[in-house]
């Protein structure tokens, strides 16, 4: 981390006011249409439009954006950068979308709610040195926001009324202007004054300062006359943070790269935003167990019962149940019975005899009224009576 610090007494700086044209580090151009109060820099829109038509993204909540619901808190939502940051890192800078259109690279960014309203209150301002810059005017139509309403929804403003819409993410196509900010020009010193920093013991007006862990740094500034006055700067060095994704899923895990795993892995990671706005570098430890698959081999006579359902003849399709979390690591088995259903077979015996006749350890002596039977218990060719 590079940081220049200075303590200023004559100031002499560029100084910009709205309507102004600014000529951004990397050559693009821009007019300012906000300054912060403090006169340290503000906000540029661009000459035109990044795109005249296009969708905000897909559904699904974005990690690190918070949902807006109400009209209060999108008139607080003034961060622009973090915002896109955000929603590129979660649709992979897709250049089919709003915040894949900007400039991101040269600190072009999809404006946020506030800062679209207050673009659209310069509006008179900002469009006449707009065109005069050999840009083209904003429509009077709507565009899209960074701020996230939920799941399936965003932001857009309509620059016809300049008020605020609720819109769907995909079926919405609205116009990108994007945004910038900008810092005034650095200030020239009082060469006459005395400087004194701790911890460094520099005595210039400025010190770069490369701090490793947050740092307080102070400098008493002094005159020929015996005054003087010290200030004091806290440089807070946030960190980048990692982490590890421990899963363990039955079958396929869509991780939050987007990408659908099968197999087990110990080596994809994602880079998102942790609470202090530095990288979080999350590294996932995925085990993928399986579904286990099994026959039931059953040859019965006349029906068969299987889990609730009775079959009283050989299935067409062999007949599945699924046991949910029922194999050894906790995934479904799928049982598939092979079942034969077998029935019984009847035939008769035709006797005639004088006096009596024996069958089967019974004697009749006359002919009975109806007909007896006898069953051999599983004594046909396939084991049925």
């Amino acid at each position: 981390m590079l940081l220049w610090i200075c303590c200023c007494g004559i100031l002499s700086a560029q100084t910009y006011h709205i309507g102004d044209l600014y000529t951004a580090p990397d050559g693009s151009r821009g007019i300012v249409y906000y300054l912060h109060p403090d006169g340290s820099g503000g906000w540029v829109v661009a000459l035109n439009d990044a795109s005249a038509s296009c969708a905000w993204g897909t559904s699904g909540e974005i990690q690190n954006l918070d949902n807006i619901t109400s009209g209060q808190n999108l008139m607080s939502d003034t961060a622009g950068y973090a915002n896109t940051l955000a929603i590129r890192t979660f649709q992979n800078n897709n250049s089919s979308y709003a915040a894949g259109v900007v400039d991101f690279d040269n600190g072009w960014v999809l404006p946020a709610a506030a800062q679209l309203s207050m673009l659209y209150a310069q509006l008179p301002i900002v469009e006449a040195a707009i065109v005069e810059a050999g840009g083209a005017a904003l429509s009077e139509d709507y565009y899209w926001s960074s701020a996230e309403r939920q799941a399936a929804y965003a932001w857009k403003a309509n620059f016809d009324n300049g008020k605020f819409e609720m819109a769907n993410k995909a079926n919405n196509y609205c116009h990108v202007r994007e945004v910038r900010s900008f810092r005034n020009s650095p200030v020239l010193y009082d060469t006459t004054l005395t400087y004194l920093w701790t911890p460094g013991g520099s005595t210039q007006p400025s010190i770069v300062v490369t701090p490793s862990q947050t740092t307080n740094y102070s400098v008493t500034v002094s005159t020929n006359y015996g005054c003087s006055a010290t200030v004091d700067k806290t440089i807070t060095v946030n960190r980048a943070s990692t982490g590890v994704d421990e899963r363990t899923v039955c079958d396929s895990l869509r991780w939050i790269d987007g990408v659908l795993y099968t197999t087990s892995t110990n080596t994809p990671t994602c880079t998102l935003t942790n609470a202090a706005g530095c990288d979080s570098i999350v590294t996932l430890h995925l085990t993928v167990n399986h579904k286990t698959y099994g026959d039931t081999t059953v040859v019965a006579c006349e029906s068969f019962s299987w889990h609730g359902v009775e079959y009283t003849d050989t299935p067409e399709e062999a007949p599945t149940y699924t046991m949910v979390g029922g194999n050894h690591n906790g995934c479904d088995s799928i049982v598939t019975l092979q079942l034969t259903v077998n029935h019984k077979t009847y035939f008769d015996t035709t006797v005639v005899a004088c006096e009596s006749f024996s069958w089967h350890g019974v004697e009749y002596t006359d002919t009975p009224e109806e007909a007896p039977t006898y069953t051999m218990v599983g004594g046909n060719h396939n084991g049925c009576d």
